[in-house]
C-alpha cells in the first residue's frame, strides 16, 4: 500500500493484531484509502519581483519565498516560475517601501518573504 498514489479500494481480510478494533463478525472488509499527498515546506531563493503597472528601480529585485505544498509540485519548482510583485499604482515619483505580494497557485501556501518590503524608486516622467 506504501506505493499507493490515489484514493484507492481495496477488498480483502484484515489484519487487525495491531490495531484497536473488535468487529461483530469474521465477514470481508471494505476498506476505503484516501490518499493525500506528501506536504514539505521548501525555500526557494532569487524569485524576481515585478513593479506594475509603472516601472520602476527595486532594491532588492529578487526575494526569497519559503512555501508549503504537495512535495510534487513543489520539489522543481523553479524561481522563475513564481511571481512576485510590488504595486506602484498611483504612486508618485520618489522611494518608497513597499510590501512584496506573491501570486500562488490555490495548492501551495506563503510562509514567508524576504525581505516582505523592498525599497522601490520611481523617476519623473520625461
Amino acid at each position: 500500500m506504501s506505493q499507493l498514489t490515489v484514493p484507492t479500494t481495496l477488498a480483502g481480510d484484515l489484519d487487525l493484531k495491531n490495531l484497536h478494533l473488535t468487529l461483530q463478525d469474521q465477514s470481508p472488509l471494505l476498506v476505503d484509502i484516501n490518499v493525500e499527498p506528501k506536504r514539505i515546506t521548501r525555500t526557494i531563493s532569487g524569485v524576481p519581483v515585478a513593479a506594475h503597472p509603472q516601472k520602476a528601480r527595486l532594491s532588492p529585485s529578487k526575494v526569497t519565498l519559503t512555501l508549503q505544498g504537495p512535495m510534487l509540485q513543489l520539489k522543481d519548482l523553479k524561481p522563475g516560475d513564481l511571481k512576485a510583485a510590488v504595486d506602484t499604482n498611483n504612486l508618485a515619483p520618489g522611494r518608497h517601501q513597499l510590501n512584496v505580494s506573491v501570486n500562488l497557485p490555490p495548492t501551495l501556501t506563503l510562509v514567508r518573504v524576504q525581505p516582505a518590503t523592498i525599497t522601490v524608486r520611481l523617476e519623473k516622467s520625461p
